[in-house]
């Protein structure tokens, strides 16, 4: 019998809370490599993405949780300066 396959397009909806738990179960280099992705797509805006984050910044303040997993994130970036 022959093999036959063909190309098939799936879209899944995923929310960002499912996202946020699936960051979570990642190991530190796939965590590092997500940022990197959200780098290369904010790189093909029209704008600078730093119009996004006050935005985001703004939805943080609804969700304590959300802006204290930031502030721990941001805790570490100091030293981003020097690289």
């Amino acid at each position: 019998m022959p093999n036959i396959t063909d190309l098939a397009t799936c879209s899944v909806a995923i929310s960002p809370a499912s996202m946020g738990r699936a960051f979570a179960k990642m190991d530190s280099v796939e965590q590092a490599d997500f940022f990197r992705g959200v780098y290369a797509v904010t790189q093909t805006w029209d704008q600078d993405a730093g119009f996004q984050w006050v935005m985001m910044r703004q939805h943080l303040d609804e969700m304590p949780d959300a802006l204290d997993a930031f502030k721990k994130l941001a805790e570490y970036s100091p030293d981003f300066d020097d690289k």
